[in-house]
C-alpha cells in the first residue's frame, strides 16, 4: 500500500510546489528508508525547484538500491542531455516509455532549441495521457513558435475546453 507521504508528495509535484513534495517525499523516506519511490519523487522536487545537483544524488541513491531503476536513469540522462552531452540525449529517447519521460525528453529538446523534436515528445506524451492540459498547453506553445497558428489554437481549445 502507498503511504500518505507518497501521495502527498507526487500531487504536491503535481501542482507545482516543490518544496512541499520534498518535504512529504522525505517523511516518507523516514518511514521506508529503501524507498525508490521516495528517493525519485525527492529528485523530481529537486529538478523542479532549480537544484540539479541534489537531483542528481537522490537518483544515484536510488540507482544504489536498484541499479537499473529506469526512472533514475532516465532523470540522469535527462539532466545530463540538458548539460549538451549527445549520448545521455540518446539514452534518454531510448528510455522515454512513459508520458512524465516523453515530457522531460521534450523540456530537453526545448532546452537546446529542437522545437520539432520536443513537439514530436510532447506529443508522444500526449498519447500516453490524451486529457492532460499541460501538455496540450506545451504542444501549443511549439506550434505557436513555428508559427502554426491554427495547431496552436487547437491545442488552446483542447487545453481549455471548447469556446462557446
Amino acid at each position: 500500500m502507498r503511504s500518505f507521504d507518497l501521495t502527498r508528495g507526487a500531487r504536491l509535484l503535481q501542482l507545482g510546489d516543490p518544496k512541499g513534495a520534498a518535504r512529504a517525499f522525505l517523511a516518507a523516506l523516514t518511514e521506508t528508508p529503501t524507498s525508490l519511490e521516495a528517493l525519485v519523487g525527492i529528485g523530481r522536487a529537486s529538478i523542479m525547484a532549480g537544484h540539479p545537483e541534489s537531483a542528481r544524488v537522490a537518483f544515484d541513491e536510488a540507482l544504489a538500491l536498484h541499479p537499473a531503476l529506469p526512472e533514475a536513469v532516465a532523470e540522469l540522462a535527462a539532466l545530463s542531455a540538458s548539460e549538451d552531452d549527445a549520448a545521455a540525449l540518446e539514452r534518454l529517447r531510448a528510455l522515454a516509455v512513459n508520458a512524465h519521460l516523453q515530457v522531460r525528453l521534450g523540456e530537453v529538446l526545448t532546452q537546446r532549441g529542437d522545437a520539432e523534436g520536443a513537439a514530436r515528445a510532447f506529443e508522444a506524451a500526449a498519447q500516453f495521457d490524451p486529457g492532460d492540459p499541460e501538455l496540450r498547453i506545451d504542444l501549443g506553445r511549439l506550434a505557436l513558435a513555428r508559427g502554426d497558428f491554427t495547431a496552436a489554437m487547437a491545442y488552446s481549445d483542447a487545453s481549455f475546453g471548447e469556446r462557446g
